[in-house]
């Protein structure tokens, strides 16, 4: 590298070949495309646009943009192409998260106040963020249209971009995100370290012979593999590494461990994984893991770093993390495995859960029970809802005395059985000839019923599998619930005080009596849903912050799980960003709420607390654990008041972008707790 005195000089200590880097290390999903950028520090993000630029251009100098923390906060890189010689680039990095407009058309009028506007050819701006809002997109038509009257060429390169080049360069993306996998992110014919300078050399060579066979090599026909057209070097890490699934099967196998899991499907909901290792002293080794644990333990925690804390398989604090190696705690069995192998598991892991998550969302579609928790009895039930165990009986009783043999009105309905209900109807009006509706039956369960309660459990219709008759009309689960709470209820009720007032004249003159029977009645038979709502499919949560706010505050404060759910940094600072802009309402107390949102200061008004804040976003000190994150919450909640009302519409939105990520952690959890609270392996 040559720099060129013409220019400034400021090099940040951080832009040197022999710079520390500080990698982003959180494992990503096995099927992300984008490097999370935008999570990074800024001197990291820095770092990276130096050496992908170094790679590409001559770079001759450096400006610092501002202070940290000002609007304008980055710097500025001088570079010139090879193909344009004596033509300066200039290069600005943003590691903003969110580029607005305004910034956009201010970081251009800053560059074309400054001394080196009239010399340069070529002005791009990189940015962290992955998308390009309406606004932004048409300022920044509006900004070239600017640059252009100059005689300046521009471009905008978003995370995509970076991406693109980080593949010609996987030597720099191994440096700053060691937990991505090379044979997805990268190219592998760049793997060795200077390639790409060889190439580029060799296709300008002043050789017009040794420069054509160079781009015939790089121009050369493609492989054809299975009727595809495939780079070959992808084709063998394909090999290694390699995904297959079914409706009731999915597997992975790669060069550490194979492993094969039973999906959960309408047959059997419950998940099971058997893991089968290869290398070094585990090779035949197997390990079964049940449902439960892997619920609990392994699964739902994209993109969280290989910590104990985050990653349950993992045992927390184990020395030999120093050591390149990680304690694995598997049910009934501890051992150690090298990092590379440790990140290949929270890889297959992190892949397996888009695919439970998926087939669970099939199952609940199909049998209409989103959000009703499972529990396995006598096979796998549905926990519809729950109520007094003395109504149950006397819904026994009812449906006893309307057996369809009994009768032919409108409730003779049920087949005869003494612990469950099972509705139907005569196929055709036949005699004999049944048709089910569904299978009921009342339970106890530990930590949801109490003494003089039970549970209402939903059978599949696999259960009718088997017998004389199969059913073409059997209920979901939402249908169930509303037959239970909008009709079999009332019915039974109105019977139970056709038999306690059974004569026309008891009706007349012990009215009170009737009346206060019929409010017993109606405590009685009150049928409550198990079903609980998820934060993001909730009615309130973009037309109410307030309630999003609550139960997200409410979530964190019970949040004693172990592993805890990652939460990273940014979410935190976009928190803080929505507190900020809270404060020019000046709702609320200001000092507590100042303690809860982890400010050692004495704060004594709205402005105080807006400083503070902004001053922890620019130092970047964050903290991620679930009580912190209850702290901040209620330092939100005072911040919000008793409504939402009266506050500009921009503020709402940065809150409930801010909750957004906070919200799938809570629906995650929710997910996790149906499919496990209530089952026994």
């Amino acid at each position: 590298m040559s720099y060129d005195e013409q220019f400034p000089q400021n090099w940040p200590a951080h832009l040197q070949a022999d710079a520390e880097i500080a990698p982003y290390t959180s494992t990503p999903p096995l099927n992300a495309v984008v490097p999370l950028y935008e999570d990074m520090h800024s001197h990291t993000f820095e770092q990276m646009c130096w050496w992908i630029l170094q790679k590409e251009y001559r770079l001759l100098g450096c400006t610092r943009l501002g202070k940290k923390g000002v609007k304008q906060y980055g710097i500025d890189l001088f570079g010139q192409s090879a193909l344009r010689p004596g033509k300066l680039i200039v290069f600005e990095c943003k590691c903003w998260r969110d580029f607005t407009p305004k910034r956009l058309r201010d970081a251009v009028s800053a560059f074309l106040r400054s001394d080196w506007a009239s010399k340069t050819y070529m002005f791009v701006i990189i940015m962290a963020q992955h998308k390009i809002s309406g606004n932004l997109g048409l300022r920044w038509i509006e900004q070239q249209a600017r640059l252009k009257e100059q005689g300046i060429e521009s471009e905008l390169w978003t995370a995509e971009h970076l991406t693109e080049r980080l593949q010609e360069h996987p030597d720099v993306l191994s440096k700053f995100f060691p937990a991505f996998d090379i044979a997805t992110f990268g190219n592998i014919w760049m793997k060795r370290v200077g390639f790409y300078h060889k190439l580029d050399k060799l296709l300008s060579h002043p050789d017009a012979m040794i420069a054509e066979e160079a781009r015939a090599h790089l121009l050369g026909p493609p492989i054809e593999v299975n009727d595809r057209t495939q780079n070959a070097d992808f084709y063998i890490d394909g090999e290694i590494r390699t995904v297959c699934k079914g409706r009731e099967f999915w597997s992975f196998k790669g060069p550490w461990f194979t492993l094969s899991v039973r999906m959960p499907n309408t047959s059997n909901v419950f998940v099971s994984v058997v893991l089968d290792w290869k290398k070094h002293d585990l090779a035949g080794f197997t390990t079964v893991l049940s449902h439960t644990w892997l619920l609990k333990n392994f699964l739902f925690a994209e993109g969280a770093p290989l910590d104990g804390r985050y990653r349950g398989f993992i045992v927390k604090g184990d020395v030999r993390r120093n050591e390149g190696r990680h304690l694995i705690d598997f049910p009934n069995c501890r051992f150690s495995l090298p990092a590379d192998a440790v990140r290949e598991l929270a890889n297959a892991a992190d892949y397996l859960s888009g695919e439970i998550r998926q087939a669970l969302a099939g199952i609940e579609r199909r049998w209409g029970c989103k959000n009703f928790p499972v529990t396995q009895h006598v096979g796998q039930r549905v926990i519809l809802a729950t109520m007094q165990s003395t109504a149950w009986e006397w819904l026994l009783r009812f449906a006893q005395e309307h057996q369809m043999e009994k009768g032919d009105s409108s409730w003779h309905i049920f087949e005869c059985h003494l612990s469950s209900l099972m509705p139907c109807s005569r196929k055709n009006g036949e005699q004999g000839s049944r048709e089910w509706y569904g299978i009921f039956s009342g339970m106890k369960i530990n930590g949801l019923t109490g003494d003089r309660e039970v549970a209402i459990l939903w059978s599949p219709e696999n259960d009718a599998r088997g017998r004389e008759n199969e059913s073409n009309n059997w209920w979901t689960c939402e249908q169930a619930l509303r037959w239970f709470q909008e009709e079999l209820a009332p019915a039974a009720k109105r019977w139970l005080l056709k038999k306690k007032f059974s004569s026309p004249l008891s009706r007349l003159f012990q009215k009170r009596r009737l009346a206060e029977t019929a409010r017993q009645l109606d405590s009685m038979f009150d049928i409550r849903a198990a079903s609980r709502t998820p934060l993001l499919d909730g009615a309130d949560w973009t037309a109410e912050p307030l309630a999003a706010a609550t139960a997200l505050q409410f979530f964190f404060s019970c949040e004693l799980r172990d592993p805890v759910a990652y939460i990273q940094p940014v979410w935190v600072t976009n928190l803080y960003r929505a507190a900020v802009a809270l404060t020019k309402a000046e709702r609320g107390y200001v000092r507590y709420a100042a303690a809860n949102l982890c400010l050692e200061e004495r704060i004594s008004s709205h402005q105080e607390l807006a400083n503070a804040l902004n001053k922890r976003i620019e130092d970047e000190q964050t903290h991620t654990n679930p009580g912190a994150m209850d702290h901040i919450l209620r330092g939100i909640l005072e911040l919000i008041g008793d409504s939402t009302e009266g506050l500009p519409a921009q503020t709402i939105s940065l809150l409930l972008e801010a909750f957004e990520p906070l919200a799938k952690l809570a629906d995650t959890n929710a997910l996790r707790e149906r499919y496990t609270e209530y089952v026994r392996f």
